[in-house]
Formats: structure tokens, sequence, C-alpha cells
């Protein structure tokens, strides 16, 4: 019995289902994929995990003398209502203290990447992200949260690879875009996590480089959040143009259509945080929804297209290190090279125009409206 429970321990620490690691004569090294496969972000990590197979082309390659395997693991809480810190944290420690692992791709959201980073960091290992914009993860500047970036590398290494520019840049089209509306005094509601609260100093930034007025503020600390927003929205100032600065989720979404039902008449713009559903009827909510992506459309669309750049990036690097990747601090240095020069720029987009696909499984998991 013991012995069962072992392997079934391995197992989950490993990832889902049938992407655990072989232990086969060849030993192959490792490439960790952290996306949610249940959840309200599940369709997003699905879409995130096909694009990296897409892009890595295939689950299992050789570069020279190398044999890589492309392993994933689920950082989403099992009761479907987010990132679980404790499961991420446990995931992480594993693939960390694996000689094997040559790079790790994920997680969406900040509050996820805040909790796995300095567990690879500390081994050298490369965390290449897309979604998570928040600016302390990787240096300093507007957003930073207090002990940014430094309590994320222990040894002083800076891991992170972004796909995506932070949130400086994402922050700075909503506050050219409320100007351009004639909004004055721009509202921001954060939802109180890690990718709401530093994307609410950013923009406290970027407003005042826009000519704007201070942002009236709301962020989320507990109760009923649709009631919270509700009231919050009803004593901001007028023309209403609101930051809906959220990790997605379960609160993202109560706190997203909240908003838009309670300023129908407001320009409102958010992150690429929800599924084609969710974006489908949120823009059947309201025709001044704006999303700030980093494709063509957001949702699926986008985070598959976010899957497969990581997928050649890595791909890429590999094929030119081959054996060389193993030596310390050549991949990092590789990845960060050409992620630099090839990094996406974000984009302002009204979600009425976009013409999204909305998943047609009849078992795809669609979230409740939790606070």
């Amino acid at each position: 019995m013991l012995v069962v429970l072992l392997a079934l321990l391995t197992m989950s620490l490993l990832g889902c289902g049938g992407d655990e690691v072989g232990v086969g004569a060849g030993r192959p090294l490792l490439v960790v994929v952290s996306a949610p496969s249940n959840g309200p972000q599940a369709n997003l990590g699905e879409a995130f995990a096909e694009g990296f197979l897409a892009g890595f082309d295939g689950r299992v390659r050789r570069f020279g003398k190398l044999t890589v395997r492309v392993v994933r693991t689920d950082p989403a809480a099992l009761d479907g209502a987010g990132s679980d810190p404790s499961r991420i944290a446990t995931a992480a420690d594993a693939y960390a203290r694996d000689p094997r692992l040559l790079a790790y791709v994920g997680e969406l959201d900040a509050q996820a990447t805040a909790v796995s980073l300095p567990r690879l960091a500390a081994r050298g290992i490369p965390v290449v992200v897309g979604a998570p914009g928040a600016v302390g993860l990787s240096g300093r500047g507007p957003g930073q949260l207090i002990g940014e970036p430094a309590r994320y590398y222990p040894t002083g290494i800076r891991t992170l690879v972004r796909l995506v520019s932070d949130d400086r840049a994402r922050v700075r089209l909503v506050a050219a875009a409320f100007r351009r509306r004639g909004c004055k005094t721009p509202t921001v509601v954060s939802d109180g996590t890690l990718d709401g609260d530093a994307a609410l100093r950013a923009f406290r930034f970027e407003a005042r480089r826009a000519g704007l007025a201070a942002p009236y503020e709301w962020r989320y600390i507990g109760g009923r959040a649709d009631l919270g927003v509700a009231d919050a929205l009803a004593a901001a100032p007028r023309p209403l143009c609101v930051l809906l600065a959220t990790a997605g989720g379960a609160r993202g979404l109560t706190l997203m259509f909240a908003t838009l039902a309670a300023a129908r008449q407001a320009v409102v713009a958010t992150f690429d945080r929800f599924d084609g559903r969710a974006v489908a009827a949120a823009a059947r909510a309201s025709s001044r929804l704006l999303i700030v992506t980093w494709a063509r459309r957001p949702a699926e669309t986008a985070y598959r297209e976010l899957g497969r750049r990581a997928g050649r990036l890595l791909a890429g690097a590999l094929s030119t290190l081959g054996a060389r990747a193993q030596r310390s601090g050549r991949l990092l240095r590789v990845l960060r090279a050409r992620a630099t020069g090839e990094l996406l720029t974000p984009r302002l987009v009204p979600a009425e125009a976009l013409g999204i696909r909305v998943d047609p499984r009849p078992d795809a998991k669609q979230p409740g409206r939790r606070g």
C-alpha cells in the first residue's frame, strides 16, 4: 500500500493524467508547462498548452544528443476558484529538485508566478511567462510592490523571460484611450490580487502622464464583490471610464459583469483574462468594452498564439545550444535575447468587433460567479 501511495503522490506532483514524466533509460530532460485544466481559466489553459506543443513541435523532441520531453502541471485549485498557491509550491519544489529540468513555462496569472518563480530562480531555471504583466516580477518601475523584484530572486539572478510587454505598456494604452474619450478622472477597479494591484499602481503613473486626474480607486477586500463594485461605481466621477484590473478567475468574472451592469454607458477596459464564452457574453452586455490583448483576437486565440510563441522560443534556443543548454546560464541568456527581440506588444481592441469563436464543447467548464 505504501508503494502505491508514493507512486500516486509522484504522479500528482508531475502534472495531469498522462503527462507524467517517464523514467526510461534515456532519462529525457524536461520542459514544464504550467496551465490550468479546470476552473474559470481551463479553456485558456488548454489553448496555451496546445499552442505550446504545436510551437515546440511535439511532446518529445531530440536536439542533437539531448532528448527533451514536455510535461504539464496544473496550478488550478481543485474547487475551481483559481490558482492554488500550495499546489503550485509543491509542484515547483518537486521540479526544482529535479536535475533534468531545463525550463518552466507559465502560469496565466502573476500571483501563481510569484509562488513558483523564487523556487525555480534559486536553481537558475528560466521561467517563461506571457499573460502575467506585473512589473515587479522582473524589474523596478511604476507598478512594483514592496520588496519586488528582490523577493523573487534568492540568488540575485533574474530568471524571468517575458513574451509580452509588462503592465506599463498595457495600462498606457488604456490611459490614452480614456483621454481620447473625454474622461478626466478615470476609475480603477482592482480584484485585490497581485495582477490587480500591480496594474492599479502602474495605471496611476500612466494616467498622470496622459494628463488625467488621479484615479478614483476601488479595491476588493472581501464580502460580496458585485455589491461592493456597484456601490463604488455609483459614486465614481463622470463621465465614467473604468479600468478593470483583474487576474481573471471567478472573482474577475463577478467583477466584470457587475461593472458592466452598474455602468452600462461607461467605457470599460480590462485585460485578456477570460475565455471566449465570457468575453462574448460581456460584449453582448456592453458595446463599449475594450480588451487589452497581444493578438488579433483575445481569449483562446490569444492564448493559443502565446503558447505557440513560447514553444517556438524554447525549440529554437535548444536547437541552437544542443548539449550546451545544460550549462549554467546558457539557456537563460539565449531565451532572454530571443524573447526581447520578439517581444509581443499589447493592443487595445473592442470586444464586439472581434468575432470571437466560442468553444463548442458541450462539457466545457464554465465558471460560476463567485465573489
